[in-house]
């Protein structure tokens, strides 16, 4: 944590820094949220062996580990595999992450204490297939596509969700998902919606990464 003039804050952890990984092997964090009470909760994935698990983490605003959340402060949301790159605390305390499992976009919700919520999608866990498109047509015959991956995500005003990223041909990706975690047909009837935005001046498809 910085100060406004961008020095450490040394009311915060060590020296104004906390290393929130330690006992796995491999750690990485890309979520951050500020809850209202001054609360952090940061998301990512770590490898306690040679999976990359889900992986949250919530902070007292001194940089301490909360010990209602988890195990320290830490949860690795019962071993589930994958990876969070954007994490969400609804209205009740239950916290979504989206990411992915290596292969599908994928949400995951934990309960206020940093459990699994087995009431969410299949067993606490979302996964969104979204169409190959044009890539597919162009690569028949592989035998396995590309990763599709949510990179940003949001709680509407009735508690349903709507999540975004990357698809296997490269494109945006949008999802809208119900409060309990199953597709919204209101959303191109299946729930999501594929977005072809073209390419780049170096031939790179151009996806997207934000929602607002």
């Amino acid at each position: 944590r910085l100060k406004p003039d961008g020095t450490a804050d040394t009311g915060f952890g060590a020296a104004g820094r906390v290393i929130v990984g330690g006992e796995a092997s491999h750690s990485r964090l890309f979520g951050l949220q500020v809850l209202p009470d001054g609360r952090l909760l940061t998301c990512g994935d770590a490898r306690p062996d040679k999976s990359s698990v889900y992986f949250a983490a919530r902070l007292m605003p001194d940089g301490s580990f909360d010990p209602k959340f988890g195990s320290n402060g830490k949860s690795y949301a019962n071993g589930t595999v994958g990876v969070a790159y954007a994490c969400v605390v609804r209205p009740d305390g239950r916290v979504l992450l989206a990411g992915a499992d290596g292969y599908s976009s994928q949400v995951v919700q934990l309960d206020a204490t940093g459990e699994v919520d087995r009431a969410f999608g299949d067993s606490g866990v979302a996964t969104i297939r979204f169409a190959c498109n044009a890539w597919c047509g162009e690569n028949a015959g592989l035998l396995e596509l590309p990763p599709s991956y949510f990179t940003d995500m949001l709680v509407m005003p009735d508690g349903g969700l709507v999540a975004a990223g990357h698809t296997p041909a490269g494109d945006l990706g949008v999802a809208l998902l119900d409060m309990s975690g199953h597709p919204d047909p209101m959303l191109g009837h299946d729930g999501t919606r594929v977005f072809d935005l073209g390419h780049n001046e170096s031939a790179s498809g151009l996806s997207g990464a934000a929602l607002l």
